[in-house]
This record gives C-alpha cells, sequence and structure tokens, in this order.
C-alpha cells in the first residue's frame, strides 16, 4: 500500500510523466479491473497522444472480452475506447488494425467495411498496404456476402493490378463468370501487367478460353467467338484444344448445327496430327452422342405411345364422342342461323376428326425418323471421311510431299472423279524444285490411269505438259520421256515412241554442252536433256528394233560423241555391228568405249574386246594383239587382272612363243590380288610341268613359298614335298618338312606334323626320326613363349592382335638367341 501511494502522490506530482503512470499501473497489476481502468483513463486523460498507455489500455480491454458473449455490453464499450483511441491517435497503424481484428470477432460486416474504409482514408498510401492484406484476406471469409468481396476487390485493383489473377480465382469460386472473363481479358490486353502466379500470356489465353466455352450462359459481356479465334490465330500449339473449346461452347448453348461447322472448319485447317486427333475425337463423340439421344428419345416415344395405346382405348371412345357432340351442336346453331349451305362440309368435317389427328401423329412420326436418318448419315460421313481428312493434314504440313499425295489417290479407290481431282491439284501444288520425293511420278501415274481407262489422247496431253515442267533432276524428266515413249509401245504405236525419244532428245541445243558452269546452271532441265544416258539408252535401244542400221549407227556415236554411253551401251553397238559383219567397226566402238571408262566399268569391255579380237584374228595379228593385252593389263587393279593375263597366256600357248606364256604367268603371279595369287600359282605350276616337265616347277614353287602367306605356303610345301618323293628326292622332301615346319604350330597345325611322321616312317631312320622329334619339340616351344609373351603384351598395350603377335615373335626370337650365345660360353 505504501508503494501505491507513493506512486499516486508521484502521478499527482507529475502527470505528464509517462514513467510514473507506467510504475502505478504495474503495482496495481493485480488489483480488480475496475481499479485498473480508472487508472487508465487517468493515464489517457492526462497523456492523451501517449501511444505505450493506449495500446496497454486497448489490449487489456480486449483480453477482457476473450471470453464474453458477443451480445455482452463490455464490447460496445470496448468498441468506445477504440474510437476515443482514434481521435488523438489516427497514423497508428498497428491500433486501426488490432481494432479491425477485434471487430472481425465480433462478426460485424457493415462495421468491420466502414472502418477498413477509414482506415485508408485516415493512413497514408504508403502503409495502405498492410491495410489491403488484412481487407483481402477478410473479404475472403465465407460469411461475407460475394456482392461486398467484388467491390473492395475493384478498389484494390486500382492500387495493385497485378492481383487481378487473386481476384478471378475468388469470382470463379463464387461463380461470376462474367466478371471473371471481362477481368482476365483487360488483364491479356495490358502488356504492363505480369503474372503474379508464373503463367504464361498462352497459360492465361487458354484459362479464359476455359471459361467461355465452359460457362456461354452465364458471360455475357465478353465475346468467347472472337478471343477464342484470335488464340487460333496465335496460339498454334494448342490449336485442337482451342478448336474444341470454341465448338463446345456451341455445344452447351444447344447450337449443335454451328458446333459441327466449327469442328469442320478445325478438320480442315489444323496442322498436327496431335491436333486433328483431338477435334476428330470431340467431333466423332458429339455426333454419336447425337444420335444416341435422339434413338432414345425415339424408344421413350413408343413406350410412351404403345403404353397409351393400350391403356387409352376407353379415353378415345370418349374424346371421339364429345368431338362428335360439339359438331353436332355447331351445326343446330348453324341451322338457326340459317346456314344450310355449310351443313356438307360440316358433315364431312363430323367424319374426318379421327383421320386428321392420325395424319398429324403420322407426320410428327416422320420427321423424327428424318432427323434420325440424316444425324446417323451425319455421324458415317464422318467416320468414313477420316482417311481423307489426316492426309490433308499432312499434305498442309507438307504440299510438296509427293509419297502422301499418291496415299490419297488410294484413298479414291473406288470414285473415279477423285482420283482425276486429286492428281489435278497435285501436279498443280507440288514445286518440283522442294518436292519431297519423285515429281514426275505424279504426272506419270496420272497418265497411266487415263492409259487404262482407253483415254489414250488424254494421257498424251498430261505427258506433253509433264515434259514441259521445271524438274529439279534431269532423270525426273528423262523418266517422263520414256514413259511417254513405254506407253507408246504398249498401244501399239512403235514409230509414235521413236518419234517421241527423237522429239525428246531434240529439245536440247548443241551448245548448252561445254559451257562454263554458271551457264549449266541457269540452263533449264528441258536444255540439259541430252545429259540423260537412260533416255539415250532407250532411244538406242528403239533405233536399233524399229529403225535402220544407220539410223542406229548415228544414235550410238552421237551418244558416245556426248559422252552419255553406258558399257552397257557399247557392247550392245558392237555386237549390233557384229551381226552386220562389221567387225573392224565393232572394236573401233570398243576402243571408244574403253577410253571413256575406267576400271572396273571397263573390264567387261576389254574382256569381250580381247575375247572376239582373238576370235576373229587368232594369230594373224600377234603383234597388235599383244598390244592390246598389254594396254589392258597396265592399269587393271589387281583383283580383276586374273582374267586378263589367263587369256593373254593362252593367246600366247595357242598362236605366240611358250616362253612368252610362261613370262606372262609369271607376271600375272605378282599382279593378281593375294586371294587369287595361291590359284595363279597352281596353273602356273601345272602348265610349265606340261611345256617343261617336272624339274622346271622346282624354282616356281620355291618363289611360290617365299611370298604366298604361311598357310598358304605351308600348303605349296606339301605339294613340293610330294613332288619330290616321287621323284624319289627324299632329302630335298625333308628339307621342304624342315622349312615348312618353321611356320606351323604342333598344337594347331596337327596335319602337317602327322604328314611328316609318316613320311619318316616310311622313308626315314632312327636318326631322322628323332631330329623331327627335336624340331617339333623346339617349334612348340618357340610357339608357347610366344603366346605367353603375346598374352602378356595384350594385358598391357592397346595394339592390334596383329603388331603384338609379331612384337611377340621378335622377343621370343631374342630371348632364344641370347639363350644360343650363352650355351656356347
Amino acid at each position: 500500500m505504501a508503494e501505491i501511494h507513493a506512486f499516486e502522490q508521484a502521478v499527482l506530482d507529475n502527470p505528464e510523466h509517462l514513467k510514473n503512470w507506467l510504475f502505478l499501473l504495474e503495482v496495481n497489476n493485480s488489483s480488480p479491473w475496475s481499479e485498473r481502468e480508472v487508472i487508465f483513463e487517468r493515464a489517457v486523460h492526462a497523456l492523451p497522444g501517449s501511444y505505450k498507455l493506449w495500446r496497454m489500455y486497448l489490449r487489456e480491454i480486449r483480453q477482457r472480452c476473450k471470453d464474453l458473449p458477443l451480445i455482452d455490453p463490455q464490447f460496445e464499450k470496448a468498441n468506445n475506447v477504440h474510437e476515443r483511441s482514434f481521435l488523438f491517435l489516427r497514423a497508428m497503424p498497428r491500433l486501426w488494425l488490432e481494432y479491425i481484428q477485434f471487430l472481425i470477432g465480433q462478426r460485424k460486416i457493415t462495421t468491420v467495411r466502414r472502418k477498413f474504409d477509414e482506415a485508408l482514408r485516415t493512413l497514408p498510401i504508403t502503409q495502405h498496404d498492410r491495410i489491403w492484406k488484412v481487407y483481402i484476406k477478410w473479404c475472403r471469409l465465407p460469411y461475407v456476402p460475394p456482392e461486398t468481396t467484388i467491390k473492395v476487390y475493384r478498389r484494390h485493383l486500382k492500387l495493385e493490378p497485378d492481383q487481378t489473377e487473386e481476384y478471378v480465382d475468388y469470382l470463379l469460386q463464387v461463380g461470376a463468370y462474367d466478371e471473371a472473363a471481362r477481368r482476365l481479358v483487360d488483364f491479356l490486353n495490358d502488356d504492363r501487367l505480369t503474372s503474379q502466379k508464373g503463367k504464361t500470356k498462352h497459360d492465361l489465353w487458354l484459362e479464359l478460353s476455359d471459361l467461355l466455352s465452359k460457362h456461354p450462359d452465364k458471360i455475357v459481356s465478353v465475346a468467347a467467338e472472337p478471343i477464342i479465334r484470335a488464340g487460333i490465330a496465335k496460339f498454334k500449339d494448342d490449336v485442337g484444344r482451342l478448336w474444341n473449346a470454341l465448338a463446345g461452347y456451341y455445344v452447351r448453348l444447344a447450337q449443335f448445327a454451328k458446333a459441327c461447322d466449327v469442328y469442320e472448319e478445325g478438320l480442315v485447317s489444323v496442322m498436327t496430327v496431335r491436333d486433328f486427333t483431338m477435334i476428330y475425337d470431340a467431333y466423332s463423340q458429339l455426333a454419336e452422342s447425337l444420335v444416341s439421344a435422339l434413338l432414345e428419345e425415339q424408344a421413350q416415344r413408343d413406350a410412351g405411345a404403345a403404353t397409351q395405346h393400350r391403356t387409352g382405348g376407353t379415353s378415345r371412345v370418349r374424346r371421339v364422342a364429345a368431338s362428335r357432340q360439339r359438331l353436332e351442336r355447331q351445326k343446330q346453331a348453324l341451322r338457326k342461323a340459317g346456314g344450310k349451305e355449310q351443313q356438307p362440309q360440316q358433315e364431312k368435317e363430323e367424319e374426318e376428326p379421327e383421320e386428321e389427328e392420325d395424319e398429324d401423329d403420322d407426320d410428327e412420326k416422320g420427321l423424327e425418323e428424318v432427323g434420325i436418318d440424316l444425324a446417323m448419315a451425319r455421324f458415317g460421313n464422318l467416320l468414313d471421311r477420316r482417311p481423307l481428312l489426316l492426309s490433308s493434314v499432312m499434305l498442309r504440313q507438307n504440299p510438296h510431299n509427293v509419297n502422301e499425295w499418291h496415299k490419297r489417290v488410294e484413298l479414291y479407290s473406288n470414285d473415279p472423279a477423285g482420283i482425276v481431282r486429286t492428281y489435278t491439284e497435285a501436279c498443280q501444288t507440288v514445286d518440283p524444285l522442294r518436292a519431297t520425293g519423285k515429281p514426275h511420278t505424279l504426272w506419270v501415274n496420272f497418265a497411266r490411269y487415263y492409259e487404262r481407262n482407253g483415254a489414250l489422247e488424254t494421257a498424251r496431253t498430261i505427258l506433253r505438259k509433264a515434259t514441259r515442267v521445271a524438274f529439279k533432276k534431269v532423270d525426273d524428266l528423262a523418266a517422263v520421256w520414256c514413259e511417254w515413249a513405254e506407253m507408246e509401245l504398249r498401244t501399239g504405236h512403235r514409230r509414235a515412241a521413236l518419234e517421241v525419244l527423237r522429239r525428246a532428245l531434240a529439245m536440247s541445243g548443241e551448245g548448252t554442252r561445254g559451257g562454263s558452269k554458271e551457264e549449266a546452271a541457269e540452263n533449264s532441265v528441258q536444255q540439259r536433256i541430252w545429259k540423260a544416258t537412260r533416255l539415250w539408252a532407250f532411244y538406242c535401244d528403239l533405233e536399233e528394233n524399229l529403225g535402220t542400221l544407220s539410223t542406229a549407227r548415228v544414235a550410238y556415236d552421237r551418244a558416245i560423241e556426248l559422252k552419255v554411253v553406258t558399257p552397257m551401251m557399247i557392247i550392245n553397238y558392237a555386237k549390233l555391228l557384229q551381226e552386220r559383219q562389221y567387225h573392224e567397226e565393232s572394236f573401233r566402238v570398243y576402243e571408244k568405249g574403253i577410253a571413256l571408262f575406267d576400271f572396273p566399268h571397263v573390264y567387261d569391255l576389254w574382256l569381250l574386246y580381247l575375247t572376239q579380237f582373238t576370235q576373229r584374228y587368232g594369230g594373224r595379228k600377234l603383234e597388235r594383239a599383244r598390244d592390246l593385252f598389254e594396254q589392258a593389263v597396265e592399269k587393271c587393279p589387281g583383283q580383276y587382272a586374273k582374267n586378263l593375263y589367263l587369256l593373254y597366256s593362252r593367246l600366247e600357248e595357242e598362236h605366240g612363243l611358250i616362253r612368252h606364256a610362261m613370262n606372262i604367268y609369271s607376271r600375272a603371279t605378282k599382279a593378281v590380288d593375294p586371294p587369287h595369287r595361291m590359284e595363279m600359282f597352281k596353273i602356273y605350276i601345272a602348265r610349265a610341268e606340261f611345256f617343261f616337265g617336272v624339274t622346271k616347277t622346282r624354282d616356281i614353287y620355291e618363289e611360290a613359298i617365299a611370298v604366298l602367306p604361311e598357310d598358304e605356303a605351308r600348303h605349296m610345301c606339301l605339294c613340293f614335298a610330294s613332288l619330290e618323293q616321287k621323284m624319289g628326292e627324299v632329302d630335298r622332301a625333308r628339307a621342304i618338312y624342315v622349312h615348312a615346319a618353321q611356320f606351323s604350330s604342333p598344337t594347331e597345325k596337327k596335319d602337317f606334323w602327322q604328314r611328316w611322321n609318316e613320311f619318316e616312317l616310311r622313308h626315314g631312320n632312327p636318326e631322322t626320326f628323332r631330329e623331327m622329334l627335336r624340331i617339333r619339340r623346339t617349334i612348340h616351344a618357340q610357339f608357347s613363349k610366344v603366346n605367353f609373351v603375346q598374352s602378356n603384351l595384350l594385358a598391357a598395350t592397346d595394339k592390334t592382335p596383329q603388331e603384338v603377335g609379331a612384337q611377340a615373335l621378335t622377343m621370343a626370337k631374342n630371348y632364344e638367341d641370347r639363350f644360343n650365345k650363352r650355351e656356347k660360353r
């Protein structure tokens, strides 16, 4: 008590000192609220501008109301205290927020809204963000009316327009779709705004399109179709989704015909298969749903009619009787009025009421059946058109895709008009310079179609137009001319085929050949048609079969002059001259062809030329034949040299000198490729044995063993040893076996060691047999060392097995030499 009196005295002495009031409140902390309330009132009266005193006072008042019911008068008293505090502390946002939170707890919607507005009017603009956060959070509480929230959000967006997405989310929650769509449109039109949720303009546009599509009856202030179509033109990645959204918009408005038109427009405009699949699936689902709905409605009506027919017979009789009574009363009234002239008509109407009712029912039922048939026909047509629609999508991606045009023609297999229309469109659309595939096949197949149907003149017209097309390659234009000529041959017009090819080759002037590269690039494909080897080959063939010898020779000579011949054309030309007994001229043709080509293309020409020359002249022109053979083998690669050398050696054997033939065989063993070398040595040995005897072959065997690889050399050693054995030269045969043993592993080449073993058993003695076994052990040890060293080298190096094997063999030989030197010491 003494402390309380002391602080009371201090407050009385100096009431404007804040700490005195704080100390007084602290010492009265355990006092009843009524006493503390008096002290707070005295303090704020003495210091009305003290933020600290008011804050403590208001906090304790709110704490007192925490557990009280909302209807308690203490709440109103606390509200009044808060209002009094704002008379002195209006610029304190914390007090405003605490007061507003206190009011929110009291569920006073209007009061809270007004206090929020008052706080925004009172506080500076820099502190409004603190108020708006709480304001927006309160607006989204479930008990706050949506109208209030919408108005608050509209005010908030004037300050922070970037919060439009949050506002739109709230509008979607409360079902205000029209306002949401309008806000999204404004947000998209303002390029200065950015999404707070990281969404792109593309995402927001899709969100707006879905909103317009799903709620068409609730959105009246935004035109859906222009917005969705603008998205279709702007965003190419989601074209299918946007077309479905536009069609769904009309479906939900029950405008099914308009929705079908939108689907059709989408199917003929999309560029990707994914978008096409999305639209087609949605369209087919709509068509199927319409058919199902009509069928279900008809089934329900039929069931109702059947029920009415079973249970409504009595009511029908009553209805007819009532109608008759009504007509009878009308007749009596007409008689009184003097309307006797209308009696027959009334009697007729009396007889026909039931028939008219039946006719109306039949008409209604007929219309329903027509509607069902129309919907089913539309659905079936959609299913049938799917391949064509998909083909159109592929062609819109690349209208110059020749293969896709051919596939489209196959889809019209039963529609001649469609085939003609497709070929015509393809020929007009495809640019040969940008085409994928072979553009000339479109013209060719188009002409073949008319040919198969007997319209030969139309086919000629098509091919004539095709010859004037600027194809990218000469071969394409040549294929068109060849197809034209082949068509004339198939239809029996042989002379016309020949004239077609003559006209084709007459199109290109002689001046086009031999110009600069720039001039050649500027020349059209029609001026470069003379380069088409295929066309010249066909032309020469027709001249040979349908023309005269002179015209055929002119054609072949012209092709040779232009250097557009092939080896086969040279062979055909030479054969033609030989059949007419122009042998020397045929040989000159061969020489011209040989001058034009190199190996391997000239190989067949040389072979035929030399064969025919030797058959024609034999040994009469031996020197000329030798010169020809020398020219042939001079630049001949090894893989083609074998037959030429054999022909050459046969010529010398039959008409020349045997010595020359042996020399040719010797040259052949060096000129041919390694795969043919052993066979050439065998032929050489056989011919040498035939002409000079067995002894002459020893030098050839030794040369072969020295040149050939190990396996082939081993085989030659066995043949050589057999030869010496037949001649009784046992020591020479044993020496050959000893030589071959150096490259014959005992573990791998067991057949060789078996042959040597048999040889020693038949012709040897114990000493030679022991010598053979010693050599075998030495060779075995040598190969074992090589294998061991090779395996170690392979594990320690990155070299190839062949390089490692050679290195291992060298190391093994060095080791053996060092071992022999050590033994000698």
